[in-house]
């Protein structure tokens, strides 16, 4: 029986799932080895039940994405993370040190503070 393979992305640029797929031909051999249930590159909605292996790329940003871990973890036998964003937050985790105001106010100059509707 061919084992249940999930691929996920959370908050980072996707290139670990385009590095995954520059595999190319040696997906194939995989293919034959599992089947993949979940992934950003099939039209799958629901994250599935009974998931033996799940391929996590990407770092928890928001609430969503913790929901979403949580989720995958409880349904996943093994998860692997995979990649800079999953394993330390990489680029994502940077933003984390810059408080919104000074982001705004270094993009716009004082546009925020003398059009604070345009910035709801």
């Amino acid at each position: 029986m061919k084992k249940k393979l999930a691929t996920v992305w959370l908050d980072g640029c996707s290139g670990c799932h385009m590095s995954f797929l520059d595999m190319d031909e040696r997906l194939i051999e995989l293919a034959e080895q599992f089947e993949l249930v979940y992934s950003p590159i099939v039209d799958r909605k629901i994250f599935p039940e009974g998931v033996d292996i799940s391929l996590v790329e990407g770092s928890v940003s928001t609430d969503e994405d913790e929901h979403k871990i949580h989720m995958i973890r409880e349904r996943t036998a093994t998860l692997v993370s995979l990649g800079d964003c999953a394993v330390t937050g990489n680029v994502p985790a940077m933003r984390n040190t810059f408080t919104v105001n000074s982001i705004l106010e270094r993009a716009f100059g004082d546009a925020p503070a003398t059009h604070p509707e345009l910035f709801a």
